[in-house]
């Protein structure tokens, strides 16, 4: 595919790739040796690794029984950034928000662009546990896992475990031109039509060949799976509910967001921290200043 078609998605990726708030961070202070959080986005700034390499093949999230047994659990990792959150909507955040939703929402995969705290790289399922690209080179199979469950919460979205229905309404959100998607480009250029066969099934087929679909789907910008009750929500855009590692407990603008981990997430005993706080500051100015002082 042409490379320059695709300029807006690479400069997105790169923004992201500096965001990145998970997968396998040291931690200073807390007597932890790894995060051992979900990989959320990649770590990596260099253009020349194309995304058409994704679709090939899956690595799996589990980790050594060595690595686990090394880390040390509990504590809050602080992180920080300056500029505002500007809310949370799961679809078009990109200021201090977009550190939440990948933290809270989950994905049909991720892209991993260096090794997590387990070693696993490339493409790392999350609310798929498999996909397959068919011999037409244009339809994407992927089959959902059946104990990703939504978190605890005050706002009546039961705890149920998400399915491919949950996917298609996100995905119908993401192509509705009105929603203002970072992923709108994507659905309108490329995506012939998607469905859900089954409640553990999702499909999606594009209209020619294309090396980066595995990239959108899993950029933390772009392919956040909400459920369907949420969704609908007119609080959408100011608090969260869904299934990944953390939930977010409070949101103060200017200020700073506080998640918790949430009790449902698969993955037991994940994430190993009991907390995350990204702190918002005005200046670099304020934000070095904190930084030095430990504050982050």
């Amino acid at each position: 595919m042409a490379r320059e078609d695709n300029y807006w998605l690479r400069s997105a990726e790169r923004r992201l790739n500096r965001r990145r708030f998970v997968g396998g961070a040291a931690v200073t202070g807390l007597g932890a040796a790894s995060l051992g959080l979900v990989g959320c986005g990649g770590g990596d700034d260099d253009d020349d690794d194309d995304g058409g390499s994704s679709a090939a093949a899956a690595t799996s999230t589990t980790a050594p029984t060595t690595a686990v047994e090394k880390v040390k659990t509990g504590g809050t990792y602080v992180t920080a950034f300056t500029g505002p959150f500007a809310g949370t909507d799961p679809h078009n955040s990109v200021y201090g928000g977009a550190g939440i939703i990948p933290e809270v929402y989950s994905y049909l995969l991720r892209q991993q662009a260096t090794p997590d705290a387990a070693g696993a790289k490339g493409i790392i399922y999350d609310l798929a546990e498999s996909h397959k690209l068919e011999a037409d080179q244009l339809t994407y199979v992927f089959k959902l896992r059946g104990d990703a469950k939504i978190q605890p919460n005050g706002d009546n979205v039961p705890e149920r475990v998400l399915d491919s229905n949950d996917v298609k309404v996100s995905f119908d959100r993401i192509a509705n031109k009105a929603t203002g998607a970072n992923g709108f480009a994507f659905f309108n250029t490329w995506v012939d039509k998607y469905d859900a066969p089954d409640k553990t099934t999702f499909r999606l087929v594009t209209k020619k060949p294309y090396s980066w679909s595995t990239n959108v789907v899993g950029n933390n910008l772009m392919g956040a799976i909400v459920p369907a009750e949420w969704l609908v929500s007119a609080d959408i855009k100011k608090r969260t509910v869904g299934s990944g590692p953390f939930m977010l407990k409070s949101l103060t603008e200017g200020q700073q967001a506080e998640m918790v981990k949430n009790p449902n997430y698969y993955k037991s005993g994940r994430p190993y921290v009991d907390s995350h706080v990204i702190k918002a500051y005005a200046d670099q100015t304020t934000f070095r200043t904190a930084y030095q002082a430990g504050q982050t």
